[in-house]
C-alpha cells in the first residue's frame, strides 16, 4: 500500500491526493458519555454530528449541554480538551445517532467587540487546516473575542477548531496568539470567524492588539482590564510633524493633556500653539492611528531670544509676576558656550500616563540633538519627575521656571550625554545603549576630550563602552 502511494506521488494525480478533502472526525462529550464521528456542514451556522458506534443519544436530556472536540488537534489528549466548545443549541435526529447543532455568529458582536481603525490582515494555521494557511483581517476585537473575514474556499473551517492567528499591519508585525473556533459561517466569497482566546498570554496579547489597531480600546481600557502595555510600547512610531495637519494633531494633544492637570480649562486646541513652534523640531509618538505624545525640541544656536526657558526662569521662592526678577536670572553660560538645545512642551494624552513613553521621546530627542552636535539638553521638570529623569544622567540646576500655562513651579534640568557615561551605573548602561551609535559620531567630530571632565582622562570603562558599541555597529 505505501508503495503504491509513493508511485502516487511521481504521477500527475500528485496535486489531487495533496489537496483532498477528508471527512473531519470529532468527539462528542456529554457528562461522562462520549462518542466519535463525522462533523459535517448543513449550512449557515448549522453543522451535523453522526456517531460512529450504534450507541444512540437517547440519554441527552434538553436542559444538557455538549462538549466538542476535534481529532485533528487531538485536544482530547491534551490539557486543552478541558476546554472544549460547549454546545446548547441542538436537537437529536430522529435514528437517534445523529446530532444537529448550530453555532451562530452573535448578532451584536459589533456592541461586543471594539472595531479595528486601521487594516490588519491575519494568517491563520492548525492541525484540523491540512497544511494550509487562511488569509484574512479582523474587523473587531476584544481582549477576549475576535472577529475575522477569512478566504476559506474550501470549507476548512469549523466550530472547535484550534487555531493559531499571526496578525500584521502596514508598520508592524504584531505577533501570534491562539484560538478556538466559536462560530463559523461560510459565504461568497468570504467567511466569517468568531473565535475566543484559548490562553492568558494570548488574552494579553489581544488586548495589545486592540490597544494598537482600535480607536475605540485605550489605555484607560487597558488599565480598567487590568493588563500591561509593556508589549504595546515596541509598537509606538515617533515621527517628525512636517505639515499643518499634523500641527492640528499636536495642539488637540497639549489640550487634552494640559486640561486634565485643570489648565487653561476653556482653552481650544488652536490657542494651544506657540511662536516657537516654527523654529522647532516637533515630535509626535503614534501607537497604531492614534496619537499618544508629543515633545518639541527647539535648537537656537546661541539666540537667547529663542529660548523659552530663559524667558520664565525665576528666583527659587521669588514672586514670579515680578518682571524685574524675570531679567535678572539666566541659564549659567557654560550651557551656551557649547551649545544647547531646549526640550519642551512635552506631554503625553491622559490614557497614556507613564514614564517609559516619556522616556522614549526623550531618547528620540536626544538623538536629533547629537547629530546637531548639541552637547547639552536643557528641559524643565515637575518636581515629581525628577528622579526619573536623574536615572538618564539629567542634572538639577538651582532654577526654577513658571509653566507657560499655569501658576505651577518647575525645577530646571539639563543633561551632558558624554559626561552622563563617566558613571558606572545603570543610567551609563541604559544610555550607551540608547546613545552609543549617537556617541560615537560625538567622539569622532570633538574627540576623545569630550568625555574628559575637569581636565581628567575618560573612565575606563567609559572607553571600553565605547569601543564596544563601535564593535558592535550600534
Amino acid at each position: 500500500m505505501l508503495d503504491t502511494v509513493n508511485r502516487a506521488k511521481d504521477t500527475e494525480w500528485a496535486p489531487l491526493l495533496k489537496y483532498t478533502r477528508f471527512t473531519p472526525r470529532a468527539l462528542l462529550r456529554c457528562r461522562r458519555a462520549c462518542w466519535t464521528g463525522a462533523l459535517t456542514e448543513l449550512g449557515g451556522s448549522r453543522w451535523r454530528f453522526d456517531a460512529d458506534t450504534e450507541s444512540t443519544f437517547i440519554g441527552i436530556a434538553d436542559g444538557h449541554h455538549l462538549e466538542l472536540s476535534l481529532y485533528a488537534d487531538g485536544s482530547f489528549f491534551r490539557r486543552a480538551a478541558r476546554r472544549p466548545l460547549q454546545v446548547r443549541c441542538f436537537e437529536i435526529g430522529t435514528d437517534l445517532r445523529s446530532i444537529v447543532f448550530e453555532t451562530p455568529i452573535p448578532c451584536d458582536w459589533q456592541q461586543r467587540l471594539h472595531r479595528v481603525s486601521e487594516t490588519t490582515t491575519v494568517r491563520i494555521s492548525g492541525r484540523s487546516l491540512e497544511g494550509r494557511e487562511l488569509l484574512g483581517r479582523i474587523e473587531g476585537l476584544s481582549p477576549f473575542k475576535l472577529m475575522m473575514v477569512v478566504d476559506d474556499n474550501e470549507g476548512l473551517l469549523m466550530p472547535a477548531a484550534q487555531l493559531t492567528v499571526h496578525a500584521a499591519t502596514l508598520w508592524k508585525e504584531l505577533g501570534s496568539i491562539d484560538v478556538r473556533v466559536m462560530a463559523v459561517q461560510h459565504r461568497t466569497p468570504e467567511t466569517m470567524l468568531y473565535v475566543d482566546l484559548m490562553n492568558e498570554g494570548s488574552v494579553r496579547k489581544a488586548a495589545n492588539w486592540a490597544l494598537a489597531i482600535s480607536e475605540t480600546f485605550t489605555g484607560h481600557t487597558m488599565w480598567t482590564f487590568g493588563f500591561d502595555r509593556n508589549e504595546s510600547r515596541d509598537w509606538i512610531r515617533i515621527s517628525h510633524v512636517v505639515d499643518a495637519r499634523d500641527l492640528a494633531v499636536v495642539h488637540e494633544l497639549r489640550r487634552e493633556a494640559n486640561q486634565f492637570f485643570g489648565r487653561r480649562i476653556n482653552a481650544e486646541a488652536a490657542e494651544w500653539a506657540d511662536p516657537l513652534d516654527n523654529a522647532a523640531i516637533i515630535l509626535l509618538a503614534r501607537l497604531g492611528q492614534k496619537s499618544i505624545a508629543s515633545a518639541r525640541l527647539v535648537i537656537n544656536g546661541g539666540d537667547r531670544q529663542k529660548s523659552d526657558i530663559s524667558a520664565r526662569l525665576v528666583i527659587n521662592g521669588g514672586d514670579h509676576h515680578n518682571s524685574e526678577i524675570l531679567k535678572s536670572v539666566h541659564l549659567p553660560n557654560f550651557l551656551w558656550d557649547h551649545g544647547l538645545a531646549e526640550v519642551s512642551r512635552l506631554v503625553v494624552h491622559p490614557d497614556y500616563q507613564g514614564a517609559s513613553l516619556r522616556l522614549q521621546l526623550f531618547v528620540a530627542i536626544g538623538r536629533l540633538a547629537l547629530l546637531a552636535n548639541v552637547r547639552y539638553l536643557v528641559f524643565d521638570s515637575i518636581p515629581k519627575l525628577v528622579p526619573l529623569y536623574e536615572k538618564i544622567g539629567a542634572v538639577a540646576l538651582p532654577l526654577t521656571t513658571r509653566h507657560p500655562d499655569s501658576d505651577e513651579m518647575e525645577t530646571v534640568m539639563y543633561l551632558d550625554v558624554p559626561t552622563a557615561l563617566r558613571s558606572f551605573d545603570k543610567g551609563a548602561l541604559y544610555t550607551l545603549i540608547l546613545f552609543g551609535r549617537m556617541l560615537i559620531r560625538y567622539a569622532r567630530v570633538y574627540g576623545t576630550d569630550a568625555f574628559k571632565l575637569k581636565g581628567r582622562s575618560p573612565n575606563g570603562l567609559v572607553g571600553l563602552f565605547v569601543r564596544m558599541a563601535n564593535a558592535l555597529r550600534l
